[in-house]
């Protein structure tokens, strides 16, 4: 799926530009793209334990994630209702 296909407003958000914009740091973006993500969207899609793991990324990295999801009314996969 091309980013952007579902029509989502996270799945538009890139994380380098969240990054430039001063609301994510490099310490949390960096490694998320590295591992190939791009949006905020494509976080969603997983499990926090699932975005723990990822090489590089920290508590802290992992925090501003949460933070950002919160502020956004976004969560990642396990905490959506069905």
């Amino acid at each position: 799926m091309m980013m952007g296909e579902t029509g989502r407003a996270e799945d538009l958000m890139l994380l380098s530009a969240l990054h430039k914009g001063k609301v994510l740091s490099g310490r949390c973006v960096n490694p998320l793209l590295r591992a190939g993500f791009a949006t905020v969207g494509d976080i969603t899609k997983l499990r926090r334990r699932e975005v723990s793991k990822i090489p590089g990324l920290g508590e802290k990295g992992l925090e501003e994630l949460d933070k950002l999801l919160i502020t956004l009314g976004l969560s990642y996969r396990e905490d959506r209702k069905p």
